[in-house]
């Protein structure tokens, strides 16, 4: 129904955008990656695709046209749902996300929260083809035709995904490392130390 929407970023989101277009205020459900992206009082344009799903109506988008096309394949993956399309989106580089598929990294899909052994296997047995076919091209380009190590995932790796996405909803540098001070960087995923984050801001 929407193909995309342009309009004024008014509100950014740990999950969410709100986008202002003559007068409506369209709430998008996204990915921490699209989130960063754009910036409040700003004009975005976010790709969308409309869902109806057991009568609730959800409109889903990004900023880019790649990310809304893997978002739509990840959830054609059995046990793959909207929810957890959105987590491994949030939590894995888009580049890197389709290369560990290509790849067959499980334990970099596993990084993700839900998505144990089975459905990491499955996202690679149902996606990997599909991915070879549309983006080989795209993870050559971006020097991302390797596959990831557990190094991607230490505790450095951890610390500049969480401050980065923190900041992008509008925390200064100083704010962010007070908090993750505060944070075990090692024993909790990417999402939780996140929003473990964001509690604790929101606490001052």
């Amino acid at each position: 129904m929407y193909h995309y929407i342009r309009g004024m970023v008014v509100k950014r989101n740990l999950n969410n955008i709100i986008v202002e277009n003559n007068g409506i205020g369209y709430e998008i459900q996204t990915s921490m990656q699209t989130v960063s992206e754009v910036e409040e009082n700003s004009e975005a344009k976010i790709y969308t695709k409309l869902i109806v799903k057991d009568e609730e109506v959800i409109l889903i988008g990004f900023s880019s046209v790649l990310e809304l096309e893997v978002f739509e394949l990840l959830k054609t993956v059995s046990g793959v749902g909207i929810k957890s399309s959105l987590n491994i989106l949030s939590t894995i580089n888009l580049t890197h996300l389709i290369s560990s598929v290509i790849d067959e990294d499980v334990k970099i899909l596993m990084s993700v929260s839900g998505i144990g052994k089975k459905s990491a296997q499955r996202i690679i047995i149902e996606l990997k083809d599909k991915f070879i076919k549309k983006y080989q091209n795209h993870v050559e380009e971006n020097n991302a035709s390797f596959t990831m190590n557990n190094d991607s995932l230490n505790h450095s790796s951890k610390r500049n995904d969480v401050k980065m996405a923190l900041e992008s909803l509008g925390y200064s540098s100083s704010e962010i490392n007070h908090v993750l001070q505060q944070l075990d960087l090692d024993s909790m995923d990417i999402e939780v130390l996140i929003k473990e984050g964001l509690k604790l801001l929101l606490k001052g």
